[in-house]
């Protein structure tokens, strides 16, 4: 989701937005079997949730890593928001980033920090999702974050839904984006060669302004940024049934492999760092579960360059209904899905062969 969608519990700050979707055309040259240059995949597709750090703040970050335990999951994915971080400039707090990095590292659990959130100082206050007027500044967060917490195996996600006016705060702008992930980019690797440094999940949607994933990551290469993604994001939402014809998940992801195949990227992955379903008057809970269960599996059995499947998100904040666990971390029925689905010991799916 936007950092348009965040709200701020500290600072009270609050942005609305939304991106969620699906579209499509297979293209059968990408899909496994006929990419020669792909990695060889792990045994299991990692799965993982997706959250906020304020909704970790109020449950608990022990009682969030306690609930990401009991359906399996491996893989946490939170904001490292600058805004938040950052809210005056020079003035940094780390602390509950910091305790949930601790956690995280002894419970086994992989981090993807999503570097976004302009603060009102470095931008004029024209919005969370709007890029900083110097990225330099903005160079530097990431830099900081990098020296932070380096070492740790980090999967560092560059913004959020940056091909979508509600990702970027306005008009999709690929060369500033470009230039925002190289520079980015370099700053973490000059302190964190551990990482892992990828594009901020595109979002698929029809609204207005929305520059499809494939057309992006095109522009993207187009502008020479190749070299400063180690893999890619993508937000692959749908609406009822995920692996029919047409839909993202089987349209957009081999459409965006068949691009980095060609552009010799056959090495990188895709990282699906968002992906799930609402519960509500269209969707029941074990609907959603259904749906969710479905996705996974074909994803483990089509798509060897899929690196991890990230759901939103862990617990329902109690306003879209997304959510595995309810807002009082009792488990909803996806919840227990993962649980049967998931191996326990490595929090993943097992792939075909």
């Amino acid at each position: 989701m936007t950092a348009g969608r965040l709200l701020f519990r500290g600072s009270v700050i609050v942005v609305a937005t939304a991106a969620v979707v699906a579209v499509g055309v297979i293209i059968s040259s990408a899909m496994p079997g006929d990419d020669p240059g792909r990695p060889e995949p792990p045994p299991e597709l990692p799965v993982g949730a997706a959250s906020h750090p304020w909704v970790v703040e109020r449950h608990g970050v022990k009682a969030s890593f306690d609930a990401l335990a009991s359906a399996h999951l491996r893989l946490l994915r939170i904001d490292a928001l600058w805004a938040r971080i950052e809210r005056d400039h020079g003035l940094q707090r780390w602390e509950v980033l910091d305790d949930v990095v601790r956690e995280a590292n002894q419970r086994g659990v992989r981090l993807i920090l999503t570097l976004h959130g302009t603060p009102a100082w470095a931008n004029d206050a024209r919005g969370l999702d709007v890029p900083p007027d110097n990225l330099g500044e903005f160079a530097r967060f990431c830099r900081d974050v990098a020296r932070r917490y380096q070492g740790h195996d980090i999967v560092y996600e560059v913004w959020n839904e940056q091909n979508a006016p509600f990702g970027w705060g306005g008009p999709v702008e690929v060369r500033r984006y470009a230039s925002m992930l190289n520079t980015c980019s370099a700053a973490i690797r000059e302190v964190d060669r551990s990482g892992t440094v990828i594009v901020g999940g595109l979002a698929r949607s029809r609204k207005p302004g929305v520059m499809p994933g494939a057309a992006f990551v095109r522009a993207l290469y187009a502008a020479g940024a190749g070299p400063a993604f180690d893999g890619i994001g993508f937000h692959p939402y749908a609406h009822g049934d995920a692996t029919a014809k047409g839909s993202s998940l089987v349209a957009d992801v081999p459409a965006i492999r068949k691009l980095m195949v060609e552009n010799g990227d056959s090495a990188k992955q895709l990282w699906l760092t968002e992906f799930g379903y609402p519960v509500g008057p269209h969707h029941s809970p074990a609907q959603v579960a259904g749906f969710e269960r479905k996705a996974l599996v074909y994803v483990a059995h089509h798509y060897p360059y899929v690196a991890a499947v990230v759901l939103y998100e862990l617990a329902d904040e109690g306003a879209n209904g997304f959510g595995l666990f309810h807002n009082d971390l009792n488990p909803r029925a996806s919840a227990r899905m993962l649980a049967k689905l998931l191996d326990a010991r490595r929090g993943g799916l097992v792939r075909r062969p």
